[in-house]
């Protein structure tokens, strides 16, 4: 028990070390020479940290404070001494935090290791975030990520996570993280058109946010489409490369339920995603080089945003009524229905209902098929709701009905 105890201190006074010299180096490296040369380098982050780790290793929590307010003071005096043009504060802050991480340290090191990683990036990228924030940033953007923030920070954790009502199941918490998931998949797909372009940053983006939510993506790159029509190829073959994650991720779903039914289910799932991966790639090649956004463009539009949440959750409260009027009888048929909100949600209801029934592993195709094609008809009206009359709709209309064909003509061939 003492040797361990020991091994612990030993463990935090070795982290605290480690922070302080880290955090050290990368200010030595801006503490520059001379008169104007700053008053904190890798010794005196080092000490700092240590001090932080001592206080707490005798226990003494006023010896704590005292270390913390000594180093405050200091820090104060070394800025109000500071004779350069532009004396800001960050060494100060960052001393400071290193005296609280190196008390972290006695208790936590791998949350003090990681939040010494943190502090040291930031203040390592100090002209990059600089840059961002003052030449790369526009004014809509930082007012939209403002907006985002708001309704993800203090607006969602406000409502209540509970059905308000029998006859009318609405829940205000998931419906406001439809708005804010809808949000944030138009934010990626808008950071990553002006990071790389319309040609590889949009279908990028399509295939990576199809794993968080291939269906809030559909809904995204239809608002984008609307929004800029000049990029409705790139948002095509965006929102079609998201059908590729959802076919990777119900193999997932099936392999961790049943894995004997692999097998038997794989031949629909790659048929899907290879022609989801055949039309995201006829759109792709269809993309004209037009470019990063346009001067003004949003990274999300919240209208759009609730036109999704209030599609998919009045889809919700009509399954969730059918399901309640059917009853258990009828499982299966409400599993397929529950395919128009989360296909894999539904997959695995069918996958439980079938294989705790002992039924016939063959039982499972058609149910199956039948929530594929139920997700697809989602993402149609998504699409189509968002984008309204326009060649997009057609287009995206073809190719979801174009992958949701595909898994059907393998099961008929078979």
């Amino acid at each position: 028990m003492i040797e361990a105890a020991q091994s612990e201190i030993a463990i935090g006074f070795a982290t605290a070390l480690g922070v302080g010299l880290l955090i050290g180096i990368e200010r030595e490296r801006r503490k520059g020479s001379g008169a104007t040369r700053m008053f904190a380098g890798v010794r005196t982050f080092a000490i700092a940290s240590l001090c932080g780790a001592l206080a707490i290793a005798v226990g003494i929590p006023s010896l704590a404070v005292a270390i913390l307010s000594a180093v405050g003071l200091l820090a104060a005096i070394a800025h109000w001494r500071d004779t350069s043009q532009d004396p800001g504060i960050t060494t100060e802050v960052a001393l400071l935090a290193t005296v609280l991480i190196g008390m972290l340290s006695m208790s936590r090191p791998g949350w003090a290791a990681a939040v010494a990683t943190a502090l040291v990036a930031l203040l390592y990228l100090r002209d990059a975030t600089q840059r961002f924030a003052t030449h790369v940033l526009s004014e809509k953007e930082l007012g939209d990520g403002i907006v985002l923030a708001a309704l993800a920070l203090i607006l969602l954790p406000l409502l209540p996570d509970r059905i308000l009502s029998d006859s009318i199941p609405f829940n205000p918490y998931r419906a406001m993280r439809l708005v804010i998931l809808m949000s944030l998949v138009q934010a990626l797909g808008y950071v990553a058109l002006r990071l790389l372009g319309d040609r590889v940053g949009m279908p990028l983006a399509g295939l990576a946010s199809g794993f968080i939510s291939s269906t809030a993506t559909h809904g995204a790159m239809a608002a984008r489409a609307k929004e800029t029509p000049e990029h409705a190829s790139a948002a095509l073959s965006a929102a079609t490369l998201s059908n590729v994650a959802t076919g990777f991720q119900a193999g997932f779903v099936i392999f961790a339920i049943a894995p004997s039914a692999l097998p038997m289910l794989a031949p629909y799932l790659i048929a899907m995603i290879a022609a989801a991966g055949v039309a995201g790639a006829i759109a792709f090649r269809r993309i004209e080089a037009v470019g990063t956004v346009p001067q003004g463009a949003r990274p999300f539009s919240l209208k759009q945003s609730f036109i999704f949440a209030g599609l998919l959750t009045a889809v919700t409260a009509i399954t969730i009524w059918l399901q309640r009027e059917w009853g258990a009888s009828a499982a299966l048929v409400a599993s397929a229905l529950a395919a128009l909100i989360d296909v894999h949600v539904s997959i695995a209801s069918i996958l439980t209902a079938l294989l705790g029934n002992r039924m016939d592993d063959d039982a499972l195709i058609l149910p199956f098929l039948i929530c594929l094609t139920m997700n697809a008809l989602t993402k149609a009206v998504v699409s189509v709701s968002i984008a309204g009359r326009s060649a997009y709709s057609a287009s995206i209309l073809g190719a979801l009905g174009f992958l949701a064909a595909a898994p059907w003509v393998v099961w008929v061939l078979r």
